[in-house]
């Protein structure tokens, strides 16, 4: 064999190093899960369309495949594997705007297109007529208005379509239709509606029409400002150090001098929000103003007091001291929406301090510890029903000691959850507490149920407890198959024992109607406020299923009756 050297040698090397890098060609069975979707895109008078970006999404809405068109218009999506997909196309230059094949513009209304491997699936589309919007922003006094973040709405959706230049000038690609608008004064976050209007409610819809240049020209509503006192809620005596702001902006402090100076407000009406400062007895405040423009409006704010609360935590039966149980302080008839985060826990000594408490009266729950079980805090012992808590009262400036809380030794409940078929219901929530679809309940005692519908609630103290059933899209209902927590039926615990509670999960009624909200529509339980039901509305409509029977409230309107099955129709302003 002939020995390399040199030049030989380096050639040979060379031409190795390429061959490890060329491409290797896909084999015949990976090519055949893989398809292509091309087409041309062209604009709304069938011109090709270039820089449109097109994305292929699954029934997921994962994106699988993003390119853009030529100036020919056409473009392809390569290496998709076979399946179906909907496509999106975002004009160039145009924030914000996007359609979705056959030209559509909401993707529920998008055609799944299949792709075959070793196949191309040939999608064209037209581009919906679009429009130029132009948009002059201008301070009160008429110069330039820069950086303010401006926003367009119409039947679909809310977009950004940029932030005002130098010159005060916003410029977009838009489709053409009907739109309302405002703009974010920059800093704040502040906000103002075309035109000239502080509240959605005065924001006047405007039309920009097919290949066009659409003007508009926005002036800043004039400013003034607000000279903020506050007084005690109570005593009304002067608050000489707390702090405000207005309509969301930045906090401006008194400094002992009891008098805060709000300038530069948008006129009209503004949300004043007024706390006390940092260590003063005062809590916070809400309340609504209008402002002049070139003028200082007087408003004078109750303060609501804030005091102290002390127990003591102890074993109900050796009267030792019990470190690390949690405490919530819950504002009575406020359990339908309990969200505390049990922040306050006591020492060694059993001790637990709440600061900082806004008058009123109050409920505790505590959270067990070791092999002691959670309680409501009664009259005279621990209790599973808010009804019958102990009423803590807060007094500005006061401590507040509540008597020795004594936890019993921790039971449980056990059980099986099933759908009506019998079915186990797996990962289904059992909850002690009522919680918002937002998120659980922040107390811990939310647990799911196991792969056969097994669950166990532990940590409980012997009470009797009503118990919260959901999963997926059944609605929330109580222990006894009831969405009224108050006509639930209560599982009795025992101290070292587990109690057992199976429930069949029902279907309930169906709640629909028209609304006008662009959102999540919110249905409770009269009776406790307790969330109950939960949609989305869709082109004008929304559809929830509701546990009956219960009566209900929707958006907080009129009690509502619903039975345990058949369909309620509830239509919203």
């Amino acid at each position: 064999m002939k020995r390399l050297t040199g030049k030989g040698f380096f050639l040979f090397l060379l031409t190795a190093i390429v061959l490890s890098l060329a491409p290797v060609a896909p084999s015949a069975a990976r090519a055949a899960a893989y398809g292509a979707i091309a087409g041309t895109v062209t604009d709304s008078s069938g011109a090709p369309a270039a820089g449109v970006e097109v994305a292929a999404l699954d029934s997921t809405g994962s994106t699988w495949g993003i390119g853009r068109s030529g100036a020919d218009g056409r473009y392809d999506l390569s290496i998709l594997p076979a399946g179906a997909y909907r496509l999106r196309f975002s004009p160039p230059a145009a924030r914000g705007v996007q359609q979705w094949a056959p030209g559509k513009r909401r993707a529920a209304e998008a055609t799944a297109h299949t792709v075959h491997g070793g196949g191309t699936t040939v999608v064209d589309e037209r581009l919906l007529p679009m429009a130029e919007l132009v948009v002059h922003l201008q301070t009160a006094d008429g110069q330039p208005y820069v950086d303010a973040q401006f926003l367009a709405k119409d039947e679909f959706s809310e977009f950004e379509l940029g932030r005002s230049g130098n010159d005060g000038v916003v410029r977009a690609r838009v489709y053409a239709g009907t739109y309302t608008a405002r703009f974010l004064e920059p800093g704040t976050g502040r906000v103002q509606y075309v035109p000239g209007s502080r509240t959605e409610a005065g924001a006047q819809p405007f039309s920009v029409a097919p290949d066009s240049v659409t003007e508009l020209t926005e002036r800043r509503i004039g400013a003034g400002s607000l000279r903020v006192t506050a007084r005690d809620r109570d005593t009304g005596a002067a608050v000489p150090d707390f702090c405000a702001s207005a309509d969301g902006g930045r906090d401006e402090c008194s400094n002992g001098g009891g008098v805060v100076l709000l300038t530069g407000v948008i006129a009209g009406s503004v949300g004043v929000s007024v706390r006390g400062a940092a260590g003063a007895p005062y809590g916070y405040a809400d309340t609504t103003a209008t402002v002049v423009a070139g003028a200082t409006v007087d408003i004078d704010v109750p303060l609501p007091g804030v005091g102290t609360v002390t127990t003591v935590v102890r074993a109900a039966d050796t009267g030792v001291p019990l470190r690390g149980a949690c405490v919530a302080l819950l504002e009575k008839g406020s359990f339908s929406s309990y969200r505390e985060n049990f922040a306050h826990c006591s020492d060694n000594s059993g001790a637990v301090t709440i600061p900082q408490r806004e008058a009123g009266d109050y409920i505790m729950f505590v959270k067990g510890v070791g092999d002691y079980g959670a309680q409501i805090v009664g009259t005279s012992g621990g209790t599973g029903d808010e009804r019958q808590a102990r009423v803590v009262t807060v007094a500005g400036g006061q401590v507040t000691v509540v008597p020795d809380v004594r936890l019993d030794v921790a039971g449980a409940i056990v059980g099986t959850v099933t759908d009506e078929a019998g079915a186990p219901v797996a990962n289904g929530k059992v909850s002690l507490t009522p919680w918002h679809s937002g998120g659980d309940n922040q107390s811990g005692f939310t647990v799911r149920a196991d792969a056969d519908g097994r669950y166990t609630m532990s940590g409980l103290g012997p009470y009797a407890w009503p118990l919260l059933f959901s999963f997926g899209a059944k609605p929330h209902q109580w222990s006894g198959g009831t969405g009224d927590r108050y006509a639930a039926e209560a599982v009795a615990v025992t101290s070292g024992g587990s109690a057992t509670y199976d429930y069949v999960m029902r279907d309930g009624a169906t709640v629909t109607g028209t609304s006008s909200i662009y959102g999540w529509v919110v249905a409770t339980n009269a009776t406790t406020g307790d969330y109950t039901g939960l949609a989305w509305v869709y082109d004008g409509v929304y559809t929830m299923r509701v546990i009956g029977p219960q009566v209900i409230r929707v958006e907080g309107g009129d009690p509502v009756a619903v039975p345990a099955s058949g369909t309620v129709v509830v239509d919203l302003p």
